[in-house]
């Protein structure tokens, strides 16, 4: 080989190395993108105390109901009172059948809000769980490498960075009842995540590991091995690994995921819908109130007595 070729095959592997380091670049993750599961997890949190309350409720109903008929009961058999025996007796009667209706809410209630509970903590579980590994991946990289940006800019996050932490946050069971607002849920889906390119700006390039696939088949050097869309965070996040074009990563939207209030799918995002908006639809068959003395004025006032 001459020395020209020599110099020429140098060149080509100078050129083929940097081309190597150029591509499959490993990109942070958008701060912007990632507070958008964390504003979804804020809603999962408030769901177990929601979903309490409305057991809570229906438990209440009953108990109410239950001292109602035994109050009424009990007045029956105050001396003097024989005239006015069949007309408690029934009075008691149509509160007991309150009770029964409220157990079989409480039952519903128990079920649905389960279900939610259940739904929600899985949830809230995967996105605190991938949040905690790029804020671990990040930890000390200052300028040279890190998995996850500031929310409003192109450079490390930080404490700072309020609405990035939900990987720290606790859900609280404690009864609280929670009233939806149009920014928290629709009939629709969940407004907080939009499709959005997840990866960080011109500024995040090359900085975080997980995301780089240096090579087109399997290396050691590459985390994920196989040039695929890998789906993270229970569906909702989609990173995509590529050798020769970098990685992508997408949010999937999940503001329409159930048009007409009616999930299209079985992914566990409809399923998650489907689960927190149910304990909503609980009705009372007969609200006959949450007191004793409501609700032996509602059975005799709606007729339960004739």
């Amino acid at each position: 080989m001459t020395k020209w070729q020599k110099n020429i095959s140098a060149l080509l592997i100078l050129i083929h190395t940097v081309r190597q380091q150029a591509t499959g670049d490993a990109e942070a993750f958008s701060g912007a993108a990632m507070a958008q599961l964390c504003k979804l997890s804020e809603l999962l949190s408030a769901v177990p105390g929601d979903a309490h309350n409305a057991i809570a409720e229906a438990h209440d109903r009953t108990v109410a109901a239950l001292q109602a008929a035994a109050l009424v009961r009990a007045a029956a058999t105050v001396p003097g009172r024989s005239k006015d025996r069949v007309v408690l007796a029934a009075v008691a009667q149509a509160a007991e059948k309150c009770a029964q209706e409220a157990i079989h809410d409480a039952v519903t209630a128990t079920s649905l809000g389960t279900d939610a509970v259940a739904q929600a903590a899985a949830m809230s579980g995967h996105i605190a769980e991938f949040l905690n590994l790029p804020h671990a991946a990040s930890a000390d990289g200052q300028t040279t490498g890190y998995c996850l940006t500031a929310e409003a800019a192109d450079t490390i996050t930080t404490a700072a960075d309020r609405n990035l932490q939900c990987h720290k946050g606790a859900i609280s069971t404690a009864r609280k009842k929670k009233e939806y607002t149009p920014s928290d849920m629709t009939t629709d889906g969940f407004p907080q995540i939009k499709q959005t390119d997840a990866k960080g700006g011109v500024g995040a390039g090359s900085k975080c590991q997980l995301t780089k696939k240096g090579t087109a088949g399997r290396a050691n050097t590459d985390v994920l091995q196989a040039e695929a869309g890998h789906k993270l965070v229970n569906g909702l996040l989609t990173l995509t690994t590529s050798q020769s074009a970098g990685p992508s990563m997408e949010l999937r939207d999940t503001q329409n995921i159930a048009p007409g209030g009616q999930p299209q799918g079985t992914e566990p995002i409809h399923l998650l819908f489907k689960a927190v908006t149910a304990p909503k639809t609980i009705q009372p068959t007969d609200n006959c109130g949450a007191e004793p003395e409501s609700i032996v004025k509602h059975v005799v006032e709606n007729g339960a007595v004739q």
